[in-house]
């Protein structure tokens, strides 16, 4: 449990200790006061933590600080390592501010809810984990969303947003250019040949992509059968499915989450 946490001068314990901004959870490995915005306007000058939450660890510097050696010592220290663990830290805490932003629940009372079981933890914990070495801001957002629906949802909805979370790890920004060209006109089926006349710039990797969005349930294939029964072309189209939809919505930076249905 993490206690005696000191912000502002007043002691705090685990649920308080997050009362007014992300920059007190969210640490890098060597930051004592990491200015980190919190609450989308001021800037807060964090206090070092006593007890850092376990997934919050810059697992960089960890593993070279863990070996002694004087050299990785020297390594551990240089500006871009301790640049990329800052970084880190905002990522995560961007997701952060945006889940408790999504949910409309003070950050402290989401972040109650978010420990509050160990289910809610793992989701917590994936969240910030996949957002910490994430570079798309938009991708982050997601995160932050799904996050919140988890949180506030009930048990089947952490499991949906826990696949959710998966699916935004693997997919970047081609895979979004093309999730938002197949939703382009609503309904559409897409083949590959329409795609690339479309976007010629998706054709190098058009199979790879496909098969990443149609593994998540964001595309879906069809085989074209006429009714004599046998298959037209080897060639599917392509719709994007609800899931899809609902992934470019929480891309959005407008879009409205959640809901706990």
């Amino acid at each position: 449990m993490l206690t005696n946490h000191r912000h502002a001068g007043v002691s705090r314990g685990l649920g308080d200790q997050f009362r007014d901004c992300a920059a007190c959870a969210i640490v890098d490995h060597g930051a004592v006061s990491p200015a980190i915005a919190c609450n989308r306007g001021r800037r807060h000058a964090g206090r070092r933590t006593d007890r850092r939450l376990p997934y919050l660890y810059d697992p960089v510097a960890g593993v070279l600080a863990a070996t002694a050696a004087p050299i990785v010592m020297a390594i551990a220290n240089v500006t871009a390592v301790k640049k990329l663990g800052r970084r880190r830290a905002e990522h995560a805490a961007d997701t952060l501010l945006d889940a408790a932003e999504a949910a409309a629940t003070p950050l402290s009372d989401f972040l109650d809810n978010a420990v509050a079981d160990d289910h809610r933890q793992e989701l917590l914990a994936r969240a910030l984990g996949i957002a910490q070495d994430t570079a798309l801001r938009a991708k982050r957002r997601a995160l932050g969303r799904a996050l919140a629906n988890g949180v506030i949802g009930d048990e089947a909805r952490i499991s949906e947003e826990l696949l959710f979370m998966r699916a935004v790890e693997d997919i970047n920004e081609m895979h979004i250019r093309l999730l938002g060209r197949l939703a382009d006109p609503p309904g559409a089926r897409w083949g590959t040949e329409r795609i690339t006349g479309a976007d010629p710039g998706l054709e190098p990797g058009l199979p790879a992509l496909l098969r990443t969005l149609e593994v998540h349930g964001l595309v879906r294939s069809h085989m074209s059968v006429p009714p004599g029964g046998a298959v037209r072309s080897l060639d599917p189209d392509y719709s994007i499915t609800s899931l899809g939809q609902q992934l470019l919505g929480r891309l959005a930076d407008d879009s409205p989450e959640p809901s706990g249905s």
